[in-house]
C-alpha cells in the first residue's frame, strides 16, 4: 500500500492525472486513500476540469479517515463544488469527536453557518467561546447567530462586551445598531468617538470599510430618532466610501440581461413533477433585495406544510457546474452555454442537494431574490416548482437598498445612479419574462401583502394547492431562523410602516428619482 501511494504521489507531482486516477480506482476502497483523491481533485481543479474534480472529491468522501484537518479541508472543497450532501456527511463525522478543542468547534460552526444550518451552528460557536475563544471575530459570529435565532438581547450582550474591549469593529457596530429601533442617542457617543479615531488614521488597513460602517451606524441611530437632517449626510458618506471600495460593473449587468433575454422557451420533455414523488416541491421567492421577500417567506413558512430553507445559492452554482465551470464562476459565461445544459440533470441535482432542507414537509422555500435571473432555467429544470415574484414600488425598493449596509454582497446599492441602473435592468428583464414566459410566476405586491395579508397569502397557498392556515398571518410567532438584514423588523406583527420611508429624504434622493424616470411614479 505504501508503494502504491508513493507511485500515485509521483504521478500527481508529474501532472499525470489520468494515470493517477486509474491507479486510485484500482485500489480497494479505504479511508487511507481519501487524501490522494483530494490531491487529485485539487490538480484537476487547477486545470479547470471541474466536473472531474467534483467526482474525485466525491470519491474522497465515500471512505473518510478520522482526521479533523483533512475532513475540514474536504468539507470546504465539497461546499465550493456545490456538493452539500457529501459535505454534511463530513460534518456529521467531525461532530462526533469527543471533547473537541475550541478552534475545531468554531470551524464546525462556521461551516454549518455557511450551509445555512444556523440552529446547528449556534451551539458550536457558543462552545468555542465557552472554551476560551473570545476574539472579536468569534464573538461577532456568536452575536450574528443569536441575532438570526431571534435572541436579540443575547446578541446585544455579546456585541457590547466585544466593543468595550475593541471599539473599532465596523461589522459589530452596525449589527448592534440594527438589533432594534434606537430610542435614545446612547450609542451615538460611542460611534462618534470611533469615527474620530478612524478619521485620524485613514491609511490603516481596513480603515475605509470600518469608517463606512461607523458612518452607517451613525445614520441608523439618527434616522431612528427622526433627526433626518443629520442622518442623511452620514448615509451619503457611508455609501460614498462603499461605492469606492466596491465599483459597480454596469457593462456586466447589461451583458447578462441581454444574454438572458435571448433564451427562448423550450417545451419540457419530462413530467411536471419531481421524478421521485417522495421529494418535496421547492417554492422560489424572487425579486430584488428589500422588496418584502423575507416577510413573505416568514408568512409562508408559518404553514405546517412549508419549510424555510433560507437563501440558497445552490441553483445558480449547479447551473455553472453543468456548464463545465467552477461553481462560483462567472454567471454570464454559464448563461452563454445554456444550450449545453441538460435541464433534467439540473433539476435532479438541485433536488438531490436541497430537498433534505424540507425536513419532511411537502414544500420548502428557497428565498434568494437573485434567482429572478434563473427563471427560464428553473421552469425547465423544475416544472413543478412554484416561483413567487414579490414587487414593491420603485422608490421604496431603491431607498431600502440604498440605506441597507450589505457589505460586499452588492455593488449596485451604494450610489444613486448605479442603483437606478440596476433597478432598470431588473425591470427590463422581469417585463421580458412576463411576455416570453407567461404564467411562469405568481406576482405579489408588497403593498397588497401588508394591507390585505389574508387575501394575498390565500392566493399563494391556493397556487400551491394548500389550505389556508391562520398562523400565516402571525409571522412574528414564527420561531424559524431569519438570516437576513430584515431579521429584527420581521419579528414584529405585519405593518405598513415601511411604505414611503424615503419621503423624509426626498430632496437628497432627487438624483435617484430623476434616474428612475417614469418608474419612480410606481
Amino acid at each position: 500500500m505504501q508503494e502504491a501511494h508513493q507511485r500515485i504521489g509521483k504521478l500527481l507531482a508529474g501532472n499525470h492525472l489520468e494515470q493517477a486516477q486509474g491507479h486510485l480506482q484500482a485500489l480497494s476502497p479505504a479511508a487511507i486513500h481519501a487524501p490522494l483523491w483530494m490531491a487529485l481533485a485539487d490538480r484537476l481543479a487547477t486545470d479547470g476540469r471541474w466536473d472531474q474534480a467534483r467526482q474525485a472529491l466525491l470519491a474522497a468522501s465515500t471512505h473518510l479517515p478520522l482526521h479533523a484537518p483533512f475532513l475540514i479541508a474536504l468539507c470546504e472543497r465539497l461546499i465550493d463544488m456545490g456538493e452539500v450532501v457529501a459535505s454534511r456527511r463530513c460534518l456529521a463525522l467531525l461532530e462526533q469527536a469527543p471533547s473537541p478543542p475550541a478552534e475545531l468547534s468554531r470551524r464546525l460552526g462556521v461551516l454549518r453557518a455557511s450551509l445555512g444550518e444556523h440552529r446547528l451552528a449556534r451551539p458550536l460557536i457558543e462552545r468555542a467561546v465557552d472554551g476560551g475563544l473570545d476574539d472579536p471575530q468569534t464573538l461577532f459570529l456568536l452575536a450574528t447567530q443569536r441575532y438570526f435565532d431571534g435572541d436579540l438581547n443575547g446578541a446585544e450582550h455579546v456585541l457590547r462586551n466585544s466593543l468595550a474591549r475593541a471599539p473599532l469593529q465596523g461589522d459589530a457596530m452596525v449589527l448592534l445598531c440594527s438589533l432594534k429601533r434606537q430610542e435614545s442617542d446612547e450609542l451615538l457617543a460611542m460611534v462618534n468617538a470611533g469615527k474620530r479615531v478612524l478619521d485620524a488614521q485613514p491609511d490603516k488597513p481596513g480603515a475605509a470599510f470600518t469608517s463606512a460602517a461607523f458612518e452607517y451606524a451613525r445614520f441608523k441611530i439618527l434616522d431612528d430618532l427622526g433627526r433626518y437632517a443629520e442622518a442623511w449626510p452620514a448615509l451619503e458618506a457611508s455609501n460614498r466610501k462603499m461605492a469606492a471600495l466596491l465599483p459597480y460593473a454596469k457593462a456586466d449587468t447589461e451583458a447578462l440581461v441581454k444574454e438572458l433575454r435571448r433564451i427562448r422557451p423550450v417545451e419540457s420533455t419530462h413530467p411536471a413533477a419531481p421524478a421521485n414523488p417522495e421529494l418535496p416541491t421547492p417554492i422560489f421567492i424572487v425579486g430584488i433585495p428589500r422588496s418584502g421577500s423575507t416577510l413573505l417567506d416568514r408568512m409562508l413558512s408559518a404553514h405546517s406544510a412549508i419549510a424555510d430553507a433560507g437563501e440558497l445559492t445552490d441553483f445558480s452554482r449547479l447551473l455553472r457546474q453543468l456548464a463545465g465551470m467552477a461553481a462560483n464562476g462567472n454567471l454570464l459565461d454559464a448563461v452563454k452555454r445554456h444550450e449545453d445544459i441538460d435541464p433534467h440533470e439540473l433539476g435532479r441535482r438541485y433536488l438531490e442537494q436541497t430537498s433534505w432542507r424540507a425536513d419532511g414537509k411537502r414544500f420548502y422555500i428557497d428565498k434568494l431574490p437573485s434567482n429572478v435571473l434563473m427563471l427560464p432555467f428553473i421552469r425547465q429544470a423544475l416544472p413543478a416548482a412554484r416561483i413567487v415574484h414579490i414587487t414593491r414600488p420603485a422608490m421604496d425598493t431603491c431607498y431600502s437598498n440604498y440605506k441597507a449596509m450589505f457589505g460586499n454582497r452588492t455593488t449596485f446599492s451604494y450610489d444613486q445612479q448605479t442603483l437606478a441602473h440596476y433597478y432598470r435592468q431588473y425591470r427590463e428583464l422581469v417585463d421580458h419574462w412576463r411576455t416570453s414566459w407567461p404564467n411562469s410566476m405568481l406576482e405579489v405586491a408588497y403593498t397588497d401583502l401588508v394591507s390585505e395579508p389574508e387575501a394575498q397569502i390565500r392566493r399563494v397557498l391556493d397556487w400551491c394547492g394548500l389550505p389556508f392556515e391562520a398562523a400565516c398571518l402571525q409571522p412574528e410567532r414564527n420561531t424559524g431562523v431569519v438570516a437576513t438584514p430584515s431579521g429584527a423588523q420581521v419579528r414584529a406583527p405585519i405593518h405598513q410602516r415601511a411604505i414611503g420611508q424615503w419621503h423624509p429624504y426626498k430632496d437628497g434622493l432627487q438624483p435617484l428619482r430623476e434616474a428612475l424616470g417614469e418608474l419612480a411614479a410606481d
